[in-house]
């Protein structure tokens, strides 16, 4: 006799339907609440971000402007300081003008002729260097004659650029004292360097000669950067790269 077995509930299956909760389907609420607490906060940084961009683009848009127009004022003042001592003298061709003499004296009829193979001293992007005496009292100076001939149709644009750079004072820099210009030749006279060269001293010393110590190399390193970094930021117009043949 086959007798059914009896079914067995279990009374924890439908959870407590006193109380009225269902445990298996529990709320989202507090989910979607933090869903929308990270959109929110993710919003406002986005936002904040996206603020400081444009107050720091804007920032430097503004500090650029202002350091433009400080310079192109710096500039006009050293234009117009260079262009008035230009028109105070008069701008004669052919005639050679020093900046630390009242009054320059005449050229030699023939300037090409101190400027022989003998006297050269150095080359560089720009021109041929020479060793020159000048005058009376037989003053050493470097001459550069620039390779580019009429590079400058006019003396007094010449005289005026010139000058400009003739005002660069800085321990690690030649001073450039005075130049003679022609349509056909132009000379820029600058201080002599007795040493020569760092050129010189890489690759054209002698064999009897020792190399230059690591020592020496970093003060010239450190020199040279010194220079450019007055000539590029503390000096207007700002200057250009030289060759190790325009250093010394």
């Amino acid at each position: 006799m086959n007798v059914p077995k009896p079914i067995v509930l279990d009374p924890n299956a439908y959870g407590n339907q006193e109380d009225g909760q269902k445990p298996r389907h529990v709320s989202s609420r507090p989910a979607r609440f933090h869903h929308h607490m990270f959109l929110s906060v993710s919003a406002i940084i986005a936002i904040s971000a996206t603020v400081f961009i444009v107050l720091g683009v804007i920032l430097i848009s503004l500090l650029n402007v202002s350091v433009r127009k400080r310079l192109a004022f710096v500039d006009h003042a050293l234009e117009s300081m260079c262009s008035s001592s230009s028109r105070s003298g008069n701008l004669v061709p052919g005639r050679l003008v020093l900046f630390d003499s009242k009054s320059s004296p005449d050229w030699i009829d023939n300037p090409e002729s101190l400027l022989n193979k003998a006297a050269e001293i150095g080359q560089g992007v720009f021109g041929t260097v020479y060793k020159v005496s000048l005058g009376s009292e037989a003053r050493t100076v470097a001459i550069k004659k620039l390779i580019a001939a009429n590079i400058i149709q006019y003396p007094e644009d010449f005289d005026r650029e010139v000058r400009v750079l003739g005002k660069a004072r800085h321990p690690n820099l030649l001073s450039l004292n005075g130049y003679y210009w022609t349509p056909q030749l132009q000379l820029l006279v600058s201080e002599y360097a007795p040493n020569g060269s760092l050129q010189s001293k890489l690759h054209e010393r002698l064999t009897s000669t020792p190399p230059l110590s690591w020592a020496s190399r970093l003060k010239i390193v450190l020199g040279t950067a010194k220079g450019l970094a007055h000539l590029h930021h503390s000096f207007r117009p700002p200057g250009s790269w030289q060759r190790w043949t325009g250093m010394l």
